[in-house]
């Protein structure tokens, strides 16, 4: 059970550091990133850059665009 918690606590800790990494991407980036273009840049899993980004729209840290068939994230500010 012990490790079990310690694992799950490294899984947070990864998503808030690579959902920090994101954000400074996408502040240095004022006219918004795609999911691809993220995931490109921070050498990251599409998958697990749309889930981070999915948090990041609920906490109101990002926005998005639709051009497209495709969203371009921006950041919003704190």
């Amino acid at each position: 059970m012990e490790e079990k918690r310690i694992e799950e606590s490294k899984d947070v800790e990864y998503e808030s550091e690579n959902a920090k990494k994101i954000l400074k991407l996408l502040e240095k980036n004022p006219r918004g990133m795609t999911i691809t273009e993220i995931a490109n840049a921070l050498n990251l899993n599409r998958h697990t850059v749309t889930k981070i980004l999915e948090r990041l729209l609920i906490e109101k840290r990002v926005d998005f665009d639709e051009r497209g068939p495709a969203k371009v994230f921006y950041y919003v500010g704190k």
